[in-house]
């Protein structure tokens, strides 16, 4: 495979997402068909979870919104 690496960072909005993040984590990447295949072929995973509460989202996701419309994506 060429690819070598694979770098994703997820965000959790919620108002208490400490409180959950780690069994979402784990299911997650227990049951993520991407992932399990990237790993089978060799290709290193690396994910950052990131727990943020609804209080800051509101503050960052205009900027997020607006970066899309930036982007295209």
């Amino acid at each position: 495979s060429d690819l070598q690496a694979v770098t994703l960072r997820v965000t959790l909005y919620d108002a208490q997402p400490d409180a959950w993040l780690a069994d979402v984590s784990r299911v997650a990447l227990r049951n993520c068909p991407v992932r399990r295949l990237l790993a089978d072929a060799g290709v290193g995973v690396e994910i950052t979870w990131a727990a943020v509460t609804s209080e800051e989202a509101s503050l960052q996701m205009p900027l997020a919104v607006a970066a899309r419309r930036w982007t295209g994506r």
